[in-house]
């Protein structure tokens, strides 16, 4: 079990969080700003918390009555229905069968229904929905722990169920620490009429499982105090955010609250040091919301908290960090979606306001209101089962009203620490070509071998893509990982040379990485070749992208040298729909009736091989029921070459 759990812990560092090797920097701005300001001094808790009831009384009185009406249809067909139990047997299945996912169905299934019978219950106040809040609340009192199997890894024992003798503190444990001081700050008064045993019991939990754990303990490797060299991830941000709230909200002694406030603040700090200085997330748009995104709510707490005396307004970094969720967008609900990151996605509107608000930036708070549009939210409600982010967004139609709902689509990003490109034909319009383009290393936090790989929309439709993750299972963060085809470079926009495709790790990195902008477009240089293992046999394998804007299209030159020849290398792509082959030479994809994408290559240089696979992930849904794969296979056997494949309307 012992060498078994070391292993286990080896393997979630390196796919959890980027490698230890990784560049810190010890900026350590909030602690900076929180003791220039007085540290506790600057903080009105007792105010905050009152004037946020009153400004939810407000927000809630302001709900549209058919928001509300649909609000509370959704709650009332839950209302009855009988709540979830999960067995031993469940929560053994990751580590009797890999198995993650029907533990977890349970689980967030009754969150999801408490989350919306309080939400229901604040609209309509009459208490219709109190006895079965205090249900669900008593089963998530009484669970072992709040904590996943999949992460039972965190504790002495190993996976496997819960050692009562340790609590652990992870994401989702931090989660629902929120979701019941939420609970115990809104609903107080009521659930005391069912009885005062409820709030006891939840200040006791809270204290058992996630304030005691928190300040005793400095070995949860997301607190960032064991190694001052590895580097953080979305955990520590996503974990002390929900902590913060927990102590803002639920923790009635002053004295314990400061205490997890302190430490909170300083491995929050941890999460900041990480980051690269252009502000990208190496985990892409998806888990951005985990990462940058609960680091403005995070700011936004302590700004709120602090009465404007905590101030990071004037933060480059913090700046960067927060826009980057608009540099990744391309069209709609499209998003430039390297590692695992969902192709589609509605980043919350409000958390992307408040940054707007707190770097004074109207390209945010415009993109704020134009994915307020698009979540539909004016009609329905937004998380109409995810409480804190309801809450958020509570106020947002008032506060957005006269905000032009546009996305910036800016024309160009370059990233240069994260070596990530996007760059569209017509700034500010998705019409005409999209394309983004990754470097970086295979140690990347939620990797996948993917240097090189660039994406090609046209009309913000999808065209060359990113699969993005399958489903999670326990093979997703072990060795293994890279057995499931999805985070092999075969399965992305890369070459497989010699028979070989890209091995993980950070040591596997593109070289000389360069990017240059000009009148008609710009270009991205980088070689691949120590992406590769020594199998791969190759010297050097320089990919050039030329995006020329003018005559709307890309090339793709590649200049290539190799040890020895084993085997013909391919240019792997995937593509949204399956490519046509309409002449030698000449591939067409069509997107739509008004939208194809063409590819010209050398039929003398290339054979192509169009293949296709049925699609059964629910991780890769989006993509429909089959998955497309092209692939230009080389004719010839020489040790040096340079070839060239055009994309063009």
């Amino acid at each position: 079990m012992k060498i078994y759990l070391f292993v286990y812990l080896f393997l979630w560092g390196i796919f959890t969080s980027t490698a230890i090797d990784a560049q810190i920097v010890q900026r350590n701005f909030l602690e900076k700003e929180y003791r220039l300001k007085a540290g506790a001094e600057s903080l009105d808790v007792s105010s905050w918390k009152a004037l946020k009831k009153i400004n939810m009384g407000k927000g809630l009185a302001s709900i549209p009555d058919a928001v509300k009406a649909h609000i509370l249809s959704a709650a009332n067909k839950v209302l009855g229905t009988p709540w979830e139990v999960a067995k031993a047997t469940d929560y053994l299945l990751f580590n009797t069968a890999g198995n993650r996912s029907v533990y977890e169905a349970l689980y967030f299934a009754r969150r999801k229904k408490l989350n919306a019978l309080v939400i229901a219950e604040l609209i309509d106040g009459k208490g219709k929905y109190l006895p079965e809040i205090a249900n669900g609340l008593w089963l998530i009192l009484e669970e072992s722990s709040w904590a996943l199997p999949a992460h039972m890894y965190l504790q002495k024992e190993g996976a496997g169920l819960p050692d009562p003798n340790e609590n652990v503190v992870d994401l989702f444990a931090g989660e629902t620490s929120m979701l019941l001081s939420w609970i115990k700050f809104l609903l107080k008064p009521k659930l005391d009429e069912i009885s005062p045993i409820l709030i006891k019991r939840i200040d006791y939990e809270l204290n058992r499982r996630i304030l005691t754990p928190y300040l005793q303990r400095n070995d949860f490797w997301w607190m960032g105090f064991q190694d001052p060299k590895r580097k953080m991830n979305n955990w520590n941000i996503w974990i002390n955010t929900n902590i913060l709230l927990t102590a803002l909200l639920a923790v009635e002694d002053p004295v314990k609250r400061q205490e997890v406030i302190d430490k909170n603040i300083s491995s929050a700090d941890k999460f900041i040091n990480s980051y690269p200085a252009d502000g990208g997330c190496d985990e892409g748009p998806g888990y951005w919301g985990a990462a940058g995104g609960r680091l403005v709510e995070y700011v936004n707490l302590l700004t709120e908290v602090s009465k404007n005396k905590l101030n990071w307004g004037n933060n480059e970094l913090m700046h960067h960090i927060a826009a980057y969720i608009y540099k990744a967008h391309i069209a709609d609900r499209w998003f430039v979606n390297f590692a695992d990151a969902p192709a589609k996605l509605i980043p919350d509107p409000a958390i992307v306001y408040m940054g707007g608000l707190i770097f004074k930036d109207e390209k945010l708070q415009q993109f704020a209101s134009y994915l307020y549009d698009l979540s539909g939210s004016e009609k329905y409600g937004y998380a109409q089962d995810d409480l804190n982010k309801f809450l958020n967004n509570l106020q947002l139609h008032k506060q957005l009203k006269g905000i032009p709902a546009r996305a910036p689509m800016e024309q160009t990003n370059w990233l240069p620490n994260l070596e990530v490109l996007f760059t569209r034909q017509k700034a500010g319009s998705k019409d005409g070509l999209f394309m983004a383009a990754k470097g970086g290393n295979n140690g990347e936090s939620h990797n996948h071998n993917d240097l090189g790989s660039f994406i090609i929309y046209l009309n913000g439709l999808p065209a060359l893509v990113d699969l993005g993750a399958a489903r999670y299972t326990r093979e997703t963060f072990t060795q293994d990982r890279y057995k499931l085809w999805v985070y092999n470079s075969d399965w992305h926009n890369c070459p497989s040379i010699n028979g070989s495709v890209q091995s993980p790790g950070t040591s596997f990195k593109a070289r000389n990485v360069s990017f240059k902008a000009n009148r008609h477009g710009n270009t991205l240089v980088m070689d691949l070749a120590p992406a590769y293992p020594e199998a791969a046999a190759v010297n050097k394998w320089v990919r050039k992208l030329d995006f020329n804007s003018s005559a709307g299209s890309i090339d793709l030159t590649e200049e290539y040298e190799l040890k020895e020849y084993r085997l013909p290398f391919e240019l792997n792509f995937v593509t949204a729909v399956p490519a046509r082959l309409i002449s030698p030479g000449v591939l067409t994809l069509v997107l739509s009736d008004s939208a194809a994408l063409h590819i010209r290559f050398d039929p003398e240089i290339f054979e192509a091989v169009i293949k296709k696979q049925p699609n059964t992930d629910p991780g890769l849904a989006v993509w429909g029921k089959e998955i497309y794969h092209l692939s230009l296979r080389s004719k010839r056997n020489v040790l040096k070459a340079k070839h060239n494949i055009r994309f063009y309307r």
